[in-house]
């Protein structure tokens, strides 16, 4: 999680501001660390890179298998194809350059295959997914 995602985030049980607590830094990225609500003071986790907004016991684990069997598949960079990219620009219509400085939302992100291509193209990219 970048750290100016702070600015699009709000706590969802009370939709006051977050304030982060980043325990582990990779570069631009907060790995590990907390979200705490400045106003009803709940904590979610920020595991992995992504804040964590709901109980672990909801997260869908139906096609965990499958997931972890297959969450690659779609990403240009594992696969050494650009069949992600060609999907983006037959979705979008963008040029490249249209990317850059802009923030995208990827609802139902999965693996990352769009949020990969828009993010190597300049776009600060959120990818949200159950």
């Amino acid at each position: 999680m970048k750290p100016t995602a702070l600015d699009a985030l709000v706590c969802p049980a009370c939709k006051a501001d977050l304030d982060v607590h980043a325990a582990v830094v990779e570069g631009r990225e907060i790995i590990q660390g907390t979200l705490t609500c400045s106003s009803c003071h709940k904590e979610y986790p920020i595991r992995a890179g992504v804040p964590r907004f709901v109980p672990d016991g909801l997260y869908a684990n139906s096609f965990g298998r499958q997931w972890n069997w297959f969450r690659t598949v779609q990403l240009d960079s594992e696969t050494g194809t650009s069949r992600s990219e060609e999907a983006l620009r037959g979705a979008t219509g963008w040029h490249d350059d249209e990317y850059r400085g802009r923030r995208l939302l990827d609802a139902g992100v999965g693996a990352g295959r769009f949020a990969e291509r828009a993010g190597s193209k300049g776009a600060e990219d959120f990818g949200i997914d159950l």
